[in-house]
C-alpha cells in the first residue's frame, strides 16, 4: 500500500512537471531575423538656394559643414548638370552664413590634401560672396541666410572631370536675436595641419549626364 502511495506521488509529481514545462515551452517564440533599410539621400534633382528645383546629372554628393574644427554646423553639396557645377551651403540649427569663399580646382592625381595652410587662401578664392543684413540684424527677419549657391559654368573650370573643391566660410550662431559666436567652416573633411591650422575639402568628379532628369 506504502508503494503504490509512493508510486501515486511520483506520477502526480512528473504529471505536474510536464504541465509546467509545456506552459513555458508555449512561451517561447522565434524572433524574425532583423531586416536593414537603406534609403537614398541624394536624387537626381536638388533644391539651390533660391527655391529652384535643378535636374542634375547622377547623383549630389553631400558633405559636412564643420565650424570651429570640431562643432556641426551644416552641409554642402555639390552636383552638376550638363553645363554646370553648383556649390551649395546649408547650414543647420542657429547658425548663419555670414560669408563664403570657394575654390575649384583641378585634380589631376586623386589627392586634395594640402600640406601647408598658405596653399589655401580663402581671401584669394576665386568665388566668394560677402552677406549684408537689414536694420534688424544680421539674426532679424532681413538677416544672414542660412543657405547660399555657387553656380559654376563648366568652361570656367577647364577639361578636367574630378575636381578638389574647397568650401569656406564665416558662419555666426543666433540666440534671441543676437549673434553669441562667430566662427569659420569649412566643408569636407576636416583637416589639421600645423599650429592650429586647419581646412577642409573634397574630391568630386563631374556626373554622368546621360542619365539626366532620369
Amino acid at each position: 500500500m506504502k508503494v503504490s502511495a509512493r508510486l501515486l506521488v511520483n506520477v502526480l509529481l512528473f504529471s505536474a512537471g510536464a504541465f509546467v514545462f509545456f506552459a513555458c515551452s508555449k512561451e517561447v517564440k522565434t524572433q524574425p531575423a532583423a531586416t536593414g533599410a537603406v534609403s537614398a539621400t541624394v536624387s537626381n534633382s536638388f533644391t539651390d538656394a533660391g527655391g529652384n528645383i535643378i535636374n542634375i546629372c547622377g547623383y549630389s554628393q553631400i558633405e559636412p559643414l564643420t565650424a570651429g574644427q570640431t562643432i556641426p554646423a551644416g552641409s554642402v553639396e555639390i552636383a552638376n548638370d550638363a553645363d554646370n557645377v553648383y556649390v551649395t551651403y546649408h547650414t543647420t540649427g542657429d547658425w548663419k552664413i555670414k560669408e563664403v569663399q570657394l575654390s575649384v580646382e583641378c585634380n589631376i592625381n586623386g589627392d586634395c590634401t594640402q600640406s601647408k595652410s598658405s596653399d589655401l587662401a580663402p581671401g584669394k578664392f576665386p568665388f566668394k560672396q560677402v552677406f549684408a543684413y537689414g536694420t534688424d540684424g544680421p539674426c532679424g527677419a532681413n538677416g544672414l541666410p542660412g543657405a547660399y549657391t555657387f553656380k559654376i559654368p563648366k568652361t570656367a573650370l577647364g577639361s578636367c572631370t574630378c575636381y578638389c573643391v574647397y568650401p569656406h566660410a564665416v558662419v555666426v550662431k543666433c540666440s534671441g536675436g543676437t549673434t553669441t559666436d562667430t566662427q569659420t567652416a569649412w566643408g569636407g573633411a576636416v583637416t589639421k595641419i600645423t599650429n592650429g591650422k586647419w581646412y577642409g575639402g573634397t574630391n568630386y568628379c563631374l556626373q554622368d549626364c546621360n542619365d539626366l532628369g532620369k
